[in-house]
Order: structure tokens, then C-alpha cells, then sequence
């Protein structure tokens, strides 16, 4: 049986896997890349420094991603196999080219994996992991220039699951609370267009109708986990209940855009702090119109959100989203959040410590 084993294995390791890439030039300075394994091309130019156009992916980044990205599944795999578990992963990649007799080249790469665990006493093994996943990591090993690995393990101070907090919350003083006009603030968009970032009122309803009907499938399905028709969305009971919010349980803040020829109001993006009963903790989500995703409205909401849990003495902001869903993986990541796998393979927890 055990050569039999081995026999199979031998084989597997046999196999040939291919994968195909196209990229070809479009026009000016740009040009796009195609994988057979993936729906979306990415557009790519040189570097600035080399003529290229600003905001783009290079080679060079495309290059650095593939080692990190390379790496993060690597470990992933191992320490899948090892039952390991980890609050976070992050990998970064940093290349320097210089000029030399042939050309410029890359004359080294630094890759920066900062691990977080939950528990000191597995820092060892997490370190071995790390190890491992160096000498395996697959494009590493493809490429000859020489490599120099920082590796880092943190401890997460507090575990995301932590136990339900008996201090009394400062909403509870009063048993209705009036309308938070002190968490109204402008805001200016990437494009330098001004909005207001505002507690939701009833008088919102119908602009909430409107807003709901410019989103997409997708952008349902990424909030909810699931598709909600727009009949469903748009139900006079249902917006009444998000219009006419208890402030001492919840804040909704939506960015609401006057057009300056029109006077034309829109909500462009929606926002939500719920604090959860029984602990002094809050649930952050945030939802933005199609037309206006990476324009800075769903980061103005968000830093918002976090500023109001801060002045409600809150001491902890988490939230969930569907794995898939890396755009606002980035987002939280850049705002202080920590990422936490889960049980469920299509979702991922973040926690954000106040």
C-alpha cells in the first residue's frame, strides 16, 4: 500500500500545468493584459520615471504583486494543512531597479510578510510557517534576483471575539434622543466634487428610492451577501424603518450631493453604525451608488463612522463582507482595520479597536 502511495504521489508531481497570459498595446501609452484564468484584463503602462502614465499598474508592480501574492498563498495552503489558525496576513513587496552594464534590472526585492496571531505561544510556528512558504512560494523560486525576506508576527492584543462589555452606553441616558446634528460634515470627493456627510431623516425617503435604483446587481449582492430585488429595497415599510432611525441605537449617514446648476439633490452613498445590544461595540457598513465607487465617498463614510464610534466611547468597530469583495478589503485595511478569516469560507471579519 505505502508504494502504491508513493507511485500515486510520484505522478501527481509529474503533471504539467500551463497558464496563458496576453498583453498587447492599445494606443498613446498604455496597454492591456489578459489571463485565460481570469474574466478581467488589467491596463498597464511604463512607469512614469520611464514615459509612462501616472495611476496605472507597471511591470514592474505587476512583478512585485506576483511575489506577494504568490506568498500569501503559499502560507495559506500551509497552514490550511497545519489547521494553523491566523487573524491576518499581509505581504508586501518592494523592488529596486538600477541601471547597469546591460540595461536596467532589478537588483533586489524586499518582501515584507507581517503575520498577526491571536496567541503568543504560537509564534514559533507561525515563524516556521513563514519559512516554509519562502522556500516554496513558487514565483520566488522563478526568479533570479536576489530576494531578502522581513518577516514580522504580531500578537493581537485582544481576541475579535471578545467577551460582551457590561458598561453602561452614554445613548442610554436619554430615551429619545433628538436628531445628532453634530455629525453633519462636508466632504470632498477624489474628483473635488463637494457633498454633505449627514445623519439620515425621514424626509430622505424618496432619495433613498432614487439611490436604490442606481445600483447594480453586484454592488447588492457585495452589501447583503445576497440578491434583494429593488421592489424589496425600495419597500415603503423598509425605508421608513432605516429613515426613521433610533439614535441611541444606530447612525446612518448619507452623503447627500446638491447639483450647484440644478439644485438637484442626490444620496450618492449610505453608511451605517449599529451598536450592538449588550456590548459596548458597534457593526460598520457602508453602501455607494455605481456611478461613484472609488471616488472617496465610501472612505469619507467610513472615517466618519469610525469618528462617531469614537465620540459614542465605543471600544470596538467590526464588520462583515464577502471575501470577493477585495475593493473594500483595501479600504478597511487602509483605515486601521484587521482582517480575520472565518469559519465560512465566503466571508471575512474586520475589527478596528477604538
Amino acid at each position: 500500500m505505502k508504494t502504491e502511495l508513493t507511485s500515486t504521489s510520484a505522478k501527481q508531481m509529474q503533471k504539467t500545468h500551463r497558464y496563458h497570459v496576453a498583453a498587447w498595446w492599445t494606443a498613446g501609452r498604455a496597454g492591456i493584459a489578459k489571463a485565460d484564468s481570469a474574466p478581467n484584463v488589467i491596463h498597464f503602462s511604463a512607469p512614469p520615471e520611464f514615459r509612462g502614465l501616472a495611476a496605472m499598474w507597471t511591470p514592474e508592480d505587476l512583478l512585485l504583486s506576483a511575489v506577494a501574492s504568490c506568498f500569501t498563498a503559499t502560507f495559506y495552503v500551509i497552514a490550511g494543512y497545519a489547521k494553523f489558525e491566523y487573524t491576518d496576513l499581509e505581504v508586501g513587496a518592494e523592488g529596486v531597479v538600477s541601471r547597469g552594464d546591460l540595461g536596467y534590472t532589478f537588483s533586489e526585492i524586499v518582501v515584507h510578510p507581517t503575520l498577526t496571531i491571536a496567541r503568543e505561544q504560537d509564534r514559533e510556528q507561525a515563524l516556521d510557517f513563514l519559512q516554509r512558504a519562502k522556500t516554496l512560494c513558487l514565483v520566488s523560486r522563478a526568479l533570479r534576483t536576489p530576494q531578502k525576506f522581513e518577516m514580522l508576527v504580531n500578537i493581537s492584543e485582544v481576541s475579535p471575539e471578545r467577551e460582551p462589555s457590561t458598561e453602561p452606553n452614554q445613548s442610554s441616558k436619554l430615551a429619545i434622543r433628538p436628531y445628532p446634528s453634530q455629525y453633519a460634515w462636508p466632504c470632498t470627493m477624489k474628483d473635488h466634487t463637494d457633498v454633505e456627510l449627514r445623519p439620515i431623516c425621514p424626509e430622505d425617503e424618496s432619495m433613498m428610492v432614487k439611490f436604490h435604483e442606481t445600483l447594480s446587481d453586484r454592488t447588492v449582492y457585495f452589501r447583503y451577501f445576497h440578491s434583494v430585488s429593488l421592489q424589496s429595497r425600495v419597500a415603503h415599510e423598509r425605508l421608513a424603518s432605516i429613515c426613521f432611525v433610533d439614535h441611541n441605537r444606530e447612525v446612518v449617514l448619507v452623503a447627500d450631493y446638491e447639483d450647484p446648476k440644478t439644485g438637484r439633490r442626490q444620496i450618492l452613498g449610505v453608511g451605517r453604525l449599529n451598536k450592538l445590544r449588550g456590548r459596548n461595540e458597534g457593526e460598520v457598513a457602508v453602501l455607494v451608488s455605481d456611478h461613484y465607487q472609488r471616488r472617496g465617498v465610501g472612505t469619507g463614510l467610513l472615517r466618519r463612522l469610525i469618528q462617531i464610534a469614537t465620540d459614542e466611547k465605543l471600544s470596538r468597530v467590526n464588520g462583515e463582507m464577502l471575501r470577493e469583495n477585495l475593493a473594500m478589503q483595501v479600504l478597511i485595511k487602509k483605515l486601521g482595520f484587521s482582517l480575520r478569516l472565518l469559519e465560512d469560507p465566503t466571508s471575512v471579519r474586520a475589527f478596528l479597536d477604538l
